[in-house]
C-alpha cells in the first residue's frame, strides 16, 4: 500500500485541481471565461485522478 503521505499529497492535488476546474467552469458565459483555460485545468484534474489511482493502488504514478 502506498504511503500516508503520499496518497495524502495525491488527495489534495486531486481536490485542488477539482476546485480549480470547477472555478473555471463557474466563469462560462462570462467575458472572464477562457475555454483554454477551462481546457488545461480539466486535464490537469484529470492526470491527478490518474495519479491518486496510481498511488491508491500501490504503483508509480504514470508520467506525461
Amino acid at each position: 500500500m502506498a504511503d500516508t503521505d503520499e496518497l495524502e499529497t495525491a488527495q489534495r492535488r486531486y481536490v485542488e485541481a477539482g476546485r480549480i476546474a470547477a472555478a473555471e467552469a463557474r466563469k462560462a458565459g462570462t467575458p472572464d471565461y477562457d475555454h483554454r483555460a477551462h481546457d488545461r485545468a480539466v486535464e490537469h484534474e484529470r492526470k491527478a485522478a490518474e495519479a491518486l489511482a496510481a498511488v491508491q493502488a500501490g504503483t508509480a504514478a504514470p508520467t506525461g
